[in-house]
């Protein structure tokens, strides 16, 4: 029966085989010097990319909207007549028959 290699011989029959290796690979090698070595060109890092931020829609103004839920408005009005577009809404909901509500919009100044 062959005999169980220790840890210790194992490893250094890999570091001699490795220096065999490195040793044909030098010999294969022609000896250049150091200065003749060309080195390859490192190249610039590349510049961080940044997200942009959203461009502002410009200004905005409140407005509002009396509309069924969920739909397109009917009608809108400025901010300050809150009580009219209250009374609108109140109208088309008698004369429709179906809910309408005030909400607040948001749209471009003109």
């Amino acid at each position: 029966m062959a005999r169980r290699i220790s840890n210790r011989t194992r490893l250094q029959r890999l570091q001699e085989e490795k220096q065999i290796e490195a040793d044909e690979k030098k010999e294969k090698r022609p000896d250049e010097p150091a200065a003749a070595k060309k080195k390859k060109a490192k190249k610039a890092p590349a510049a961080k990319r940044t997200r942009k931020a959203p461009e502002p829609a410009g200004r905005m103004k409140v407005v509002w909207a009396v509309a069924e839920p969920g739909k397109d408005p009917k009608a809108t009005f400025p901010f300050p007549e809150k009580a009219k577009a209250e009374a609108e809404a109140a109208r088309l909901t008698a004369k429709h028959g179906k809910t309408f509500l005030v909400r607040r919009d948001r749209v471009a100044m003109e």
